[in-house]
């Protein structure tokens, strides 16, 4: 951000207080669990649905397993 010709860095406790709102943090995981609840309310024939409650088939790659957003979730809660 500039300002007077200034380029200025801010933290997020900048922007917090700028905002006077929820930490950014908070706000995701608020977002996320809102989130959830559309998929799982969904018919069983939509197609959101059904990747939402499908499981992936064959074998996993080597390495560190990839983050998931459902697990994410599920710490939220």
């Amino acid at each position: 951000m500039v300002e007077q010709g200034i380029w200025i860095i801010r933290t997020s406790h900048k922007f917090q207080d700028l905002n006077n709102d929820l930490d950014i943090a908070a706000d995701i995981q608020k977002k996320r669990l809102e989130w959830i609840g559309h998929p799982v309310r969904m018919n069983h024939g939509r197609v959101v649905k059904k990747i939402f409650e499908s499981k992936a088939k064959g074998r996993r790659r080597m390495g560190r397993p990839r983050l998931r957003w459902l697990v994410d979730v599920e710490k939220d809660l």
